[in-house]
């Protein structure tokens, strides 16, 4: 269906109990909160004044109690409710959130934030139905029959990506359907590359198995044994910030610093950085760390070609993202001996397990299972992006992002003409495979119904 169709329903499936109060709460407690704020205001400048009390009761006069105080007052907001559905919300980032609203109404607009620990999908996208922005997250699904979803049946005109990867995102189809989408492209390098060092550093040095055993009041050394970073090898596979913040935190430790990107990065060449290819990178690094984007260029980029190179007992990190790392080929390294270590903080199938609570279940995703209980294998669940610094930078330049939507569009802007500073649409490519993809779905349909038509035109004592 395009995205100029209208449907019959709108396609949602309800939402949860829990999803279902809290989103309707939230609402409530919003609205009545915008509505008595409104009240105040309107009595503030407009009130009539109030009558003489009649003359048969001279002694009754008006309670001092009925004015109101100067503090009552709310900041005035100028502009329509600006509504936002935040996906996939947890509770750490809900008040940086509220504080992050609250800051935004101070300065004159009026966001109202919904936020639900619900993904987006195109089973949830109803939730949006009078939403002007979604805010999505990595791992939410803003394909194809999403995004046909919102732009059929809510108000929602820009997908606000609070992370910086996007290729959970169909751009194309959000182009086709005039939606314009946004991200962040960074937030805090230092988060994510600091995370990458410390998951190393672990591996190193058995953190993780020390701590389990000093529990048990076990205090041996035996199997504690580590090696001294400095002098080592590490190669960064990709030099955005993250991937310079993590080249300069080991250049601090001594270590030679090896790098494969699409361009090389002045200030690390000038620290002595070298560039080379993958495949040099991977037979000289005694430590790999992966900070590049996910694209059909490096998807599985770390392969059973590349890794049959490396030394023997590297190390591989990976806080990017997990379709980076091949997992079958690495768990097959991993119980030959060939990488010694893995640190990962992503999971090329991550979004049916991160960020939720599996205690007591059963995981059915049997390579991770068996992964994680490898003793030199050390996962987090996605957490590197997690400090206080990051999540305010998160929410503020996603409200940001919004507040530049809302005034190119209040000034009259076409969809066609948003230059927006963060904005992120479709390649040439995208946009050809699309056009293919669609046109292919077109003749498909023009021949089943050019079939169904002989068949007819054969049988005509056939009824339809």
């Amino acid at each position: 269906m395009g995205c100029g169709a209208s449907k019959a329903s709108d396609g949602g499936l309800p939402p949860s109990r829990t999803n279902a109060t809290t989103l309707r709460a939230m609402h409530t407690q919003l609205s009545a909160e915008h509505k008595r704020g409104s009240a105040v205001s309107e009595q503030a400048e407009d009130a009539p004044a109030p009558e003489a009390a009649p003359e048969a009761a001279p002694e009754a006069p008006a309670p001092a109690a009925e004015e109101a105080p100067a503090e009552a007052t709310p900041v005035p907001v100028t502009g329509d409710v600006v509504r936002v559905v935040v996906y996939s919300s947890r509770q750490y980032e809900v008040e940086l959130f509220e504080k992050t609203a609250a800051e935004f109404k101070q300065k004159g607009i009026n966001v109202v934030l919904d936020l639900i620990e619900a993904p987006l999908n195109v089973r949830t996208a109803s939730f949006a139905k009078e939403a002007t922005a979604v805010c999505a997250f990595v791992n939410d699904d803003v394909g194809t029959e999403t995004i046909q979803f919102l732009r059929n049946n809510t108000s929602v005109r820009i997908i606000l990506m609070r992370c910086a990867g996007f290729n959970n995102v169909d751009l194309a189809a959000a182009g086709r359907c005039e939606i314009a989408v946004v991200r962040v492209p960074e937030y805090s390098p230092y988060a994510v590359a600091e995370h990458s060092v410390a998951l190393a550093m672990s591996l190193n040095r058995k953190i993780h198995r020390a701590y389990t055993r000093n529990r048990d009041l076990n205090f041996s050394l035996v199997g504690l044994l580590g090696f001294d970073m400095r002098g080592k090898t590490v190669g960064i596979v990709g030099t955005g910030k993250i991937g310079i913040a993590a080249a300069n935190i080991y250049l601090g430790f001594g270590c030679k610093v090896v790098a494969q990107s699409r361009s090389a990065r002045p200030e690390l060449v000038e620290k002595g950085v070298e560039y080379m290819s993958i495949e040099e990178l991977c037979k000289v690094s005694d430590i790999i760390s992966l900070h590049a984007p996910l694209t059909k260029g490096t998807k599985y980029c770390i392969n059973r070609e590349t890794i049959s190179v490396m030394k023997d007992g590297v190390m591989i990190i990976n806080t990017s993202r997990g379709a980076l790392l091949e997992t079958s080929a690495a768990l097959e390294a991993i119980k030959s001996g060939k990488i010694g270590a893995l640190g990962l903080d992503v999971y090329e199938n991550e979004s049916d397990i991160f960020f939720n609570d599996h205690t007591g279940e059963i995981l059915e995703d049997d390579v991770f299972t068996r992964l994680v209980n490898y003793p030199n294998v050390l996962v987090t669940g996605h957490q590197g992006f997690l400090t206080r610094e990051a999540i305010s930078s998160i929410c503020a330049q996603t409200l940001g992002n919004l507040q530049e939507f809302v005034t190119a569009k209040e000034s009259g802007t076409a969809f066609a003409d948003l230059k927006l500073k963060n904005g992120i649409v479709a390649t040439d490519v995208e946009i050809a495979e699309d056009r293919t993809k669609m046109a292919s779905r077109a003749w498909g349909a023009l021949k089943r119904l050019q079939t169904l038509r002989m068949y007819y035109d054969s049988h005509p004592d056939d009824t339809w």
